[in-house]
């Protein structure tokens, strides 16, 4: 009985001792395991972060792409207006029809004013230039003289634009889907009632393509409105009170010299006049004396 005891006894210990050894390699192989899955893991948020980048790239490029798009579809009215002082009239007058004409521009409207006679010859053009020339030929007008002042202005129509064309659009797909219901209809009353939508349909389009060819027009077109002045001397900006008073007494003189020029011209004027008026006087005098002592 001892024996058996002591038997069990000696076999419990040994499997006791030979578990410790399977659980610490259990352990470790779970640990391992536990290791090896990591990387993927990592690999897989790298995947996805790089997906993202992907698409927040590709979301940028587009929001560029539509911005630049609606940069170069922009509709913008450009107008200038220009004043040049030039001692070369005749010049300049002709450097700005040709540059016009060579441009593909028109002038809208023109006069003239002034005598050759004292350099006080003077022009006012409306000139519409295609845009792609606009600063291009702002720059080239001021090389034939002094530009004494300007301005340029821009206005964006663009949304205006863009929703008069769309509801075009709308307007004459209405216009298709009343043209059908009026080959289908049968009653007359359904026929007058469909036609007078038609024509106010129809009127409508009308004029928002007569306002969209008018936009573009002047899109195409930029309007410059320039001034030209003969002038002896350009004029320069007075840096001091010297300055100043020697224009002031320089421009006093020129009214003076075309005051004595009206006056000369007034006299002329009378000479026949008088030719005819003093002789009368005279005589008429001499009667009214001699009645007079006669009396």
């Amino acid at each position: 009985m001892n024996r058996k005891i002591k038997f069990s006894f000696i076999a419990l210990t040994l499997i006791l001792v030979l578990s410790i050894p399977l659980s610490g390699c259990g352990k470790k192989s779970a640990s391992n395991s536990g290791t090896a899955t990591a990387p993927r893991v990592s690999e897989e948020n790298g995947s996805l972060a790089a997906q993202d980048s992907a698409v927040e790239n590709t979301a940028d490029a587009t929001k560029t792409a539509e911005k630049q798009k609606e940069t170069n579809n922009s509709k913008i009215i450009k107008t200038a207006e220009v004043d040049l002082e030039t001692k070369n009239y005749a010049k300049a007058i002709d450097s700005i029809l040709s540059t016009v004409k060579s441009k593909g521009g028109y002038i809208q409207s023109s006069k003239s004013y002034g005598s050759y006679d004292d350099n006080s010859r003077g022009a006012n053009y409306v000139i519409r230039m295609p845009k792609d020339y606009f600063d291009e030929f702002l720059t080239n007008v001021g090389n034939l003289g002094k530009i004494t002042s300007s301005s340029t202005q821009g206005e964006n129509i663009s949304s205006q634009y863009y929703d008069t064309e769309a509801h075009l659009k709308a307007l004459k797909v209405q216009e298709d889907r009343l043209l059908e219901l009026l080959k289908k209809s049968g009653s007359l009353k359904d026929i007058l009632e469909i036609e007078n939508q038609l024509s106010n349909v129809r009127y409508q389009i009308e004029s928002l393509t007569s306002s969209l060819k008018n936009w573009d027009n002047q899109v195409d077109y930029a309007t410059i409105n320039i001034n030209v002045h003969e002038v002896s001397v350009l004029t320069t900006k007075p840096v001091s009170l010297g300055d100043k008073i020697k224009k002031t007494f320089s421009d006093s003189l020129k009214s003076l010299g075309s005051l004595f020029k009206v006056i000369i011209l007034i006299i002329v004027a009378i000479i026949p006049y008088l030719i005819i008026i003093v002789p009368v006087s005279v005589i008429t005098y001499v009667l009214v004396k001699k009645r007079k002592k006669k009396d």
